[in-house]
């Protein structure tokens, strides 16, 4: 989403985990932050995982105007849990700001399928 290497921020180490209070550093524009400057409408469905331990590192205000999808690092494809390392489970599935209940039970791939649909048919 920067269009640098991950050490450069420090991030070179393991994946952010949902207990760990950070995320990608917020003094950085993202690359969909730079394409709305320029006129283009910008979409997120699926994994987020840059960090939401504050509002501010969420992809809605990252530059995506919607995000239909989790924010862990891994996520169940039916049930829509996530693992935190090995023994903190969670529901895990967002559209916007607010949990959905919705895709749970129906496999990912057809929950992002059909919504990446509905993006394009708006």
């Amino acid at each position: 989403m920067t269009a640098r290497y991950p050490y450069k921020y420090g991030r070179q180490r393991a994946v952010l985990r949902g207990t760990q209070p950070t995320g990608l550093s917020l003094d950085y524009t993202l690359l969909p932050g730079h394409l709305q400057a320029s006129g283009y409408t910008t979409r997120l469905v699926g994994k987020w995982h840059l960090g939401f331990c504050h509002p501010a590192y969420l992809p809605t205000n990252r530059g995506f105007l919607s995000h239909y999808g989790y924010w862990n690092a891994e996520e169940d494809y039916y049930s829509k849990r996530a693992l935190d390392w090995e023994s903190i489970y969670g529901y895990d599935f967002h559209d916007d700001l607010e949990i959905t209940r919705e895709p749970a039970g129906t496999y990912s791939t057809y929950v992002y399928a059909d919504k990446v649909d509905q993006i394009l048919t708006e």
